[in-house]
This record gives structure tokens, sequence and C-alpha cells, in this order.
């Protein structure tokens, strides 16, 4: 998988057209966490049952990465495949 800077991911969502308003606090004081200079890339977790409160790790899961307010600590996520497909296509 190609890499994102902080900087790219802030370009792709502003042409996206993605509101930079915290919907929490209302300010305008993103972050995003980074690992040596490259956009930390989550993968959220998906399944489609429960059982005991217990998750099962390693299924499918969406590339994304966080956006979080310096202010409030809000944590916003977007999908990579959404937001930099070509970043995906590599994958």
């Amino acid at each position: 998988m190609a890499k994102l800077t902080q900087k790219q991911v802030f370009e792709k969502l502003q042409a996206k057209g993605a509101r930079a308003v915290c919907e929490v606090c209302g300010q305008n004081k993103w972050t995003v966490p980074d690992l040596d200079g490259a956009a930390g890339i989550v993968a959220l977790s998906m399944q489609t049952t429960v059982s005991s409160g217990s998750v099962i790790l390693g299924g499918e899961s969406i590339p994304a990465v966080m956006n979080v307010c310096t202010n409030c600590g809000n944590v916003r996520f977007h999908a990579v495949g959404i937001i930099a497909p070509e970043v995906m296509r590599d994958v």
C-alpha cells in the first residue's frame, strides 16, 4: 500500500468537500496521527455478530485515516478507498 502524508489527507478531504469544522466543538484544528511522516492507517474491523462481548480479530476491515481535533479530541475516520483510491490499488 502506498503512503499518504498528512498534507495529502487534508488536500483529498478538501477536494471531496469535507467540512473542516469539528462537529463537537466548532473549531478547525485538526491533525492526522502519523508514523515516520506518513498518515497512520487503521483497520476498522467489521463483523456481523458479537458473542458474549467478544470481538473477532483478523477478519474483514476498512482501512481508514483518522482526523483528531486538537481542541476537543474528537476523532473522525475516513475510508482510504474513498478519499484516496489510488493508495488501495497496490493492496
